[in-house]
């Protein structure tokens, strides 16, 4: 079944998706995330109805966690079918190891970025609504979220350099049940949506009675607008503030100290967040009283480690490094590349090779750079830098004046990153 693109919701969606691309929204190739739950068939019918067959790519993860997945994903492969649109599942099976719902939602991520990569798509379509934004406020005030947190769900945002976007997050779930009943587009019910053990189900319960106290959704999402507006303006500023005061050497960021930061310390921890971010290739900000305790440390003269990150003082500058021991990524390589290693660095060759390895430079490999102190860089930083093996025998460490036909340069320059992020 094809919708009409006047149809109201469809509309809605054609807007969103417009203040994104443009009117050429129509012509980007889009990987569709759709579970079978109700949210995300209406994302695709909607979507359907706007964008040709050809630009899309829908794809379902199937977690295992429940025997009715299964029957889920046959109802969401009939409904491609049915549109003449391209299906594919993914499958994800908890290895047992850290928090099953985190593992859960890295397991599928690297499921849709894949695809998404494969199919070079302008950006993955993921079915959030209002009433998520909703659950969200509350499941971050709870946790004493700040500006940022309060500043809800954006309809669009990227992840690994790639563009994320909630073409229903201006549209009610219950708006969506009914259209979808309308329309008599069938679709799955997800037991935990019921059930109260989930933090965003309880967030959702306690919104009825929130409402006598004034507390609406409208209400809620005025706030949520509010606080956007306000993470916008600290935005704005913290990037004037990286222009002005920081610079990037060897792929870590250098911050210039001031007696300013001391009066104006919501900006400079900011910036300070989003360098150790950029440099440890962080999705998640590092927890604000983590935060707040390792730069008091760290600007006393003691060097602290936080979220895969260095930081240490040096006279009036704070410098964020990468952690050795973070720094886990050991990439094949054969020819002349470019290669990326460590999400971060472009390491390209003169000299093409047959059988080689990137991997951090570490202690061995230092110590046959002879000359890396003319760098100028401190030792602990050289180490995460990348360098070139075969077997155990270095070939290039291009940061650490090591080049033999080697070079190495940062990916996404950090003024440049901060951007999107």
């Amino acid at each position: 079944m094809q919708l009409d693109q006047t149809d109201p919701v469809v509309q809605q969606v054609k807007k969103n998706l417009s203040e994104i691309f443009g009117d050429r929204f129509d012509q980007q190739h889009f990987v569709v995330a759709v579970s079978g739950g109700g949210d995300s068939m209406a994302m695709l019918y909607a979507v359907a109805a706007l964008v040709p067959m050809g630009w899309l790519q829908v794809v379902s993860v199937n977690h295992h966690f429940r025997a009715e997945a299964a029957d889920e994903l046959a109802l969401v492969e009939r409904a491609c079918q049915g549109l003449g649109v391209a299906w594919q599942a993914g499958h994800w099976e908890w290895d047992g190891k850290g928090n099953l719902q985190a593992a859960a939602r890295e397991g599928r991520w690297a499921i849709l970025k894949a695809i998404a990569q494969a199919n070079r798509s302008s950006a993955v379509l993921i079915g959030h609504t209002e009433d998520d934004q909703i659950e969200n406020f509350f499941l971050r005030l709870a946790r004493g979220s700040g500006v940022d947190g309060l500043a809800g769900i954006q309809l669009s945002s990227h992840r690994d350099g790639i563009q994320i976007v909630r073409p229903l997050l201006s549209i009610g779930r219950q708006e969506l049940r009914a259209w979808l009943t309308r329309n008599g587009i069938e679709w799955a019910d997800d037991p935990t949506n019921e059930d109260s053990a989930y933090g965003r189900i309880r967030a959702r319960q306690m919104m009825a009675q929130l409402k006598d106290l004034g507390l609406t959704r409208k209400r809620v999402l005025q706030t949520v607008e509010h606080m956007r507006s306000a993470s916008e303006a600290l935005d704005t500023a913290t990037r004037q503030f990286v222009h002005d005061r920081c610079r990037t050497e060897c792929g870590d960021v250098i911050i210039g100290l001031s007696e300013e930061d001391f009066d104006n310390r919501e900006i400079f921890l900011r910036a300070a967040t989003k360098a150790i971010q950029w440099v440890g290739g962080q999705v998640y900000k590092p927890r604000y009283e983590s935060l707040v305790s390792a730069i008091d440390l760290v600007l006393n003269g003691k060097r602290n480690t936080l979220s895969g990150c260095v930081l240490s003082r040096e006279n009036n500058r704070l410098r964020v490094g990468r952690e050795l021991s973070a720094v886990e990524n050991t990439l094949k390589c054969t020819g002349d590349g470019p290669f990326i290693w460590d999400d971060r660095w472009i390491v390209e060759t003169s000299k093409p090779i047959d059988h080689g390895e990137i991997r951090a430079l570490g202690e061995d490999g230092l110590a046959h750079c002879l000359n890396w102190r003319q760098i100028g860089a401190p030792r602990h930083t050289l180490l995460t830098t990348p360098s070139v093996w075969a077997n155990d025998t270095l070939i290039a460490a291009p940061i650490a004046g090591y080049e033999n036909g080697w070079t190495a340069q940062i990916a996404a320059d950090f003024a440049d990153w901060l951007v999107t992020h």
